[in-house]
């Protein structure tokens, strides 16, 4: 979880070498954002119990994805076209039940990168 301070103080170093967010799978989230989530799951009536998967639409490098995948994931089948910088995470089942939709991004903070 990424709370908005931290974008400028933590993110400088994941954009310098991306190998830092392996071990998170290149993934984060904004507290707003899951903040954003959670609220929406409260809100939906008939969910019953469900598992979601969260994080925020991006990348937490500046790598595009397809620069990942070739880097540390040389091998691994890609099952689908991926945007520039989605996130390997599945966020769509939270999109398609709660319309969940990320609004926060390290680029909007740290612009230029």
């Amino acid at each position: 979880m990424i709370e908005p301070h931290e974008y400028e103080s933590t993110f400088p170093a994941f954009l310098a070498d991306p190998s830092l967010r392996r071990r998170n799978i290149f993934a984060y989230i904004d507290t707003r954002d899951l903040g954003q989530m959670t609220l929406r799951a409260l809100q939906t009536d008939g969910l019953g119990y469900q598992v979601f998967n969260v994080a925020n639409a991006d990348l937490s490098v500046a790598a595009t994805t397809q620069e990942i995948v070739e880097r540390f994931y040389d091998g691994v089948e890609v099952r689908r076209e991926m945007g520039e910088h989605e996130t390997f995470y599945s966020i769509d089942k939270a999109r398609e039940l709660l319309g969940y939709e990320p609004e926060h991004s390290w680029r909007d903070v740290l612009t230029g990168r």
